[in-house]
């Protein structure tokens, strides 16, 4: 097992990484994964976690995929002779075109995973083309471009999905091999129509803004315009460009101190893949960052990550730091969480060029208190002693989603430094009246607030934060008409559940309610006016950070 690198803190002053920590950490993913390949190579099934709704034979591509895609980023890494990791990959993809293989992969279908995975393979063999696609036989060359020619616009959800084709047709077409250049027309054309403020994204009919925005639209956009947009459409490449500009300018808030992203949105098991848009971007000189800025963002990630979930040891779990199956959407395998791939695309860099070699810079999450307006995602985002918070957005889960989703977009507030339970009592980082049922709707984004509107039956709950960088102040109103005699209702709120695999530390006043984790982090409910009591609401075995989950609440009794 090869040690970690030693820190360089002269280049790297803030984290002490460099490229050979990214060398490293892909070489220890790469071998974490390589037991779990299937006889032909064409398939990984990695321990652990829970199948897909997609089936054994695609989550065992993803596995390939996915890994795949992290293989060529860190044969790209090599200036002499192609890692022996791309060997076994070499191999895989012969036998997964192969229909007469046990392992052949399926051929892409309407809403299949295999037009994701389609996407990945097609970007392992354009960053490793100089060691693998030109080493091919051409039999096997056109068996690939068959499978991959398949995907289609009209196989994909009406989301991020429609970026795949893109990908796929655009490398294609880089290679001089049968592609559909109206494939790539379609995607993009599609995604023009989910633009939003400042170069985001509202990912489909959910209108949902979160770090999809990351790791898919900024990434595939920015990898489409270097590996096709550029030559064949320079006009909306530059459309593109600027867009990706404007996003990282906001989104780079939306990380702490430590490297840690705003736990907010689903598939949050891709981890530090939120940080690979700046990477790429970096690549195509749209960014508004420096380069020592952009790998201060992206190693402190890296960093934060490998000091989460080792990476010198099993295979990625299924969750944030450990495995949490209740968090875990149902399209999601254990090969899921290599998406992290992407953020290995800094590796395409050559090592002389400024992303590795400028001296660290600070970013908005290294200098003084802040507290700033987002408006695509209708959020307030502050940040203070090195944590960023979340307050407000506009997207919410779909009608019908899995019941995985709800805290992902129900909560009043996220931070980089909690996690939401994942339990029906919805307590932490939210408020609720009584028992019913409540659709909940956003109202508007000031200058220094935000405001929602809970609708139940019979009230209307609305909401407006205040947020400061130190601390959010919350005030609720609430509309009541009685209901069967009913005079009284139960309005609780709670705030951010602080988790860890011990019992936490609480105290409450009569209007104070205090948790305190064992690293010092503080989360506080003080009652200003109409609240009654105060209270801490403890579960176990419901959040993603640890077994042990604590919220303080204020609890008021409301006359109808």
């Amino acid at each position: 097992m090869t040690p970690l690198p030693d820190e360089d803190r002269t280049l790297s002053p803030l984290t002490g990484w460099t490229r050979a920590h990214w060398e490293w950490a892909a070489d220890r993913l790469l071998e974490g994964v390589a037991p779990y390949a299937s006889t032909s190579g064409a398939a990984y099934h990695l321990p652990g976690g829970h199948p897909s709704h997609h089936g054994h034979r695609v989550d065992g591509l993803e596995g390939f995929a996915r890994t795949f895609a992290l293989a060529a980023y860190r044969a790209a890494s090599s200036r002499t002779a192609a890692p022996t990791a791309l060997d076994r990959y070499a191999a895989g993809l012969t036998a997964g075109v192969d229909r007469r293989c046990a392992d052949a992969w399926p051929p892409p279908a309407r809403h299949g995973q295999q037009v994701v995975e389609a996407a990945s393979i097609a970007i392992g063999l354009w960053a490793s083309r100089a060691w693998l696609w030109t080493s091919l036989d051409e039999t096997v060359k056109d068996q690939v471009a068959a499978w991959l020619g398949t995907v289609s616009v009209k196989q994909c959800w009406s989301n991020n999905w429609v970026l795949f084709p893109v990908i796929v047709h655009a490398v294609l077409r880089s290679f001089g091999a049968p592609h559909r250049p109206e494939e790539i027309d379609a995607g993009l054309d599609a995604i023009d129509r989910m633009s939003v403020e400042s170069g985001w994204y509202a990912d489909g009919r959910g209108g949902r803004v979160d770090h999809y925005n990351g790791w898919s639209f900024a990434y595939y956009t920015a990898l489409w315009c270097l590996i096709d947009g550029d030559t064949h459409a320079p006009d909306r490449a530059a459309k593109i460009r600027a867009r990706l500009t404007a996003f990282l300018g906001e989104y780079q808030l939306f990380f702490d101190r430590n490297g840690g992203a705003l736990l907010y949105g689903r598939s949050l098991v891709y981890r530090c893949a939120s940080v690979a848009p700046f990477l790429v971007a970096d690549i195509l000189h749209a960014t508004p960052l420096r380069p020592g800025a952009t790998r201060r963002l992206a190693s402190a990630s890296l960093q934060e990550m490998h000091a989460q979930t080792p990476l010198d040891l099993e295979p990625l779990p299924l969750g944030w730091t450990s495995e949490f199956l209740p968090g875990v959407q149902r399209y999601s395998c254990p090969g899921s969480p290599y998406w992290v791939a992407k953020a290995f695309a800094g590796l395409l860099v050559p090592p002389d060029e400024p992303l590795w070699t400028a001296t660290e810079e600070p970013l908005p999450l290294d200098g003084p208190d802040f507290a700033t307006a987002v408006i695509a995602p209708g959020m307030m985002i502050a940040g203070a002693g090195g944590i960023v918070r979340g307050v407000g957005h506009t997207s919410r889960s779909a009608p019908g989603r899995d019941s995985t989703e709800w805290p992902a977009y129900r909560k009043l507030c996220y931070s980089t430094r909690t996690a939401p339970n994942h339990e029906r009592a919805d307590v932490d980082a939210q408020v609720w009246l009584g028992r019913r049922v409540k659709h909940r709707r956003f109202v508007g984004l000031g200058t220094d607030n935000v405001t929602v509107a809970d609708h139940y039956r019979g009230a209307v709950l609305e909401t407006v934060t205040i947020v400061r960088p130190t601390a959010d102040v919350r005030v609720h109103s609430l509309c009541v008409r009685p209901l069967r005699g009913r005079r009284y209702e139960t309005m609780t709120s709670g705030g951010f559940a602080l988790a860890e695999h011990t019992p936490l530390v609480t105290r409450v006043d009569p209007l104070i309610a205090r948790v305190e984790r064992s690293d010092g982090l503080v989360a506080a409910m003080c009652s200003i006016h109409g609240f009654g009591s105060a209270d801490v609401r403890d579960s176990e075995f419901v959040n993603p950070l640890g077994r042990y989950s604590t919220a303080p609440v204020l609890v008021a009794r409301a006359t109808s």
